[in-house]
Formats: C-alpha cells, sequence, structure tokens
C-alpha cells in the first residue's frame, strides 16, 4: 500500500508541475539565446530515497542519496557548447555513509529551432570514498531537450548513460571496477548571459 500511495504522490506532483510549466513553455517557444560568446549556468540538484519491503523478510536499510551537479558552459558556436560540471554525490545506506566527487568536460551540440535538442558527450573523472576508495574513468554521452521558458532561461530534460571504469580499494586489496549508470528523466534548469 505504501508505494502505491508514494507512486500517487509523485504522480501528482508531476501532473502539478506541469500545469505550471506548460502555458509558459508553449508561449515561451522562441529560441534560447546560443549566440557564439554567450555564456550559460544550469545543472540539477537530486533527491533519492529508496525503501524495499517484504512480508518476513529483512530487506536492508533504507538508502538515501542527495546529488548536486553545477554546470557551466560557453557557446562557441550557434550550435556548439563547450561545458564543465562539478558532481557531488551522498548517499546513505543504513548507518553507512559514502560521499563521490567528479570532474565533468565536454560538449554539447543543439539544434538552433526550438525546442532545442541536444546530443552531449564529457569525460568524467569519479572519485568516492567512504568504506570503500574508487577512482574511476569514463565517458558520459547525453540526449536531451531544452525548453525555453524565456529568452534566456530553459528547462533541461532529458536521459544520460554513464560509463566509467577504474580501481577500488579495500582493505589493502585493490580490484579493477567498472560503473555503468543510466538516468533517465534527469531534470534541470538553463540560464544564458
Amino acid at each position: 500500500m505504501k508505494n502505491s500511495r508514494n507512486a500517487a504522490l509523485f504522480l501528482g506532483l508531476i501532473l502539478t508541475a506541469g500545469l505550471f510549466v506548460a502555458p509558459p513553455a508553449a508561449s515561451a517557444l522562441e529560441r534560447l539565446r546560443t549566440t557564439p560568446g554567450t555564456w550559460y549556468l544550469g545543472g540539477q540538484v537530486t533527491f533519492e530515497h529508496e525503501d524495499s519491503g517484504a512480508k518476513g523478510i529483512d530487506t536492508g536499510p533504507s538508502v538515501q542519496t542527495w546529488s548536486l551537479e553545477p554546470a557551466v558552459g560557453w557557446f562557441v558556436h550557434r550550435k556548439v557548447a563547450l561545458e564543465a560540471a562539478l558532481q557531488w554525490e551522498r548517499r546513505e545506506i543504513g548507518e553507512e555513509k559514502d560521499t563521490s566527487s567528479s570532474v565533468i568536460l565536454g560538449a554539447r551540440f543543439v539544434l538552433t529551432r526550438a525546442p532545442h535538442l541536444y546530443v552531449g558527450t564529457h569525460l568524467v573523472g569519479r572519485r568516492l570514498d567512504g568504506a570503500v576508495e574508487v577512482r574511476q574513468w569514463g565517458a558520459r554521452l547525453s540526449l536531451g531537450v531544452l525548453v525555453p521558458l524565456h529568452r534566456r532561461l530553459a528547462l533541461d530534460l532529458g536521459l544520460r548513460m554513464t560509463l566509467l571504469a577504474g580501481d577500488l580499494r579495500f582493505d589493502e586489496s585493490e580490484q579493477t571496477y567498472a560503473t555503468s549508470r543510466f538516468t533517465f528523466g534527469f531534470f534541470g534548469l538553463v540560464g544564458t548571459f
């Protein structure tokens, strides 16, 4: 029952947000400013809570994840922006906690007609500290759309796939460690200046 109530609450929040976002987005389908030399600031803030349960079985502790990823970009061409981002993530699994930080460098290829579809390619360096130590390098591919709310402000909606490989250290042993992460429906804001 708890999961269906959470799903109904989530759906209600999405629909309510849609009621506020759709009218301005529809009326502001003008071009986002992408002229060469234009800077933009954007990023995402996320919170995730995972709680599992089954009758008569201990399914373990809940998992909470906080993530902050500010990004800055610079249009070198009407359709190409260079981008840099820092990601900080804090995960709590019961009493255990770990923190990861990532440096993300790459480019976005943006269509100039609104809504602005884009493809992004980035190199990623990640460090995780907690019960284990992880150092990884890899790549991120993102597909998305910038929906203009104003000439200088847009919603950033899309999906991304990150593939990382590196080393994991635990109790003086070291092994190769690979991570793949697929994020669908991330949500952020982008402002140009």
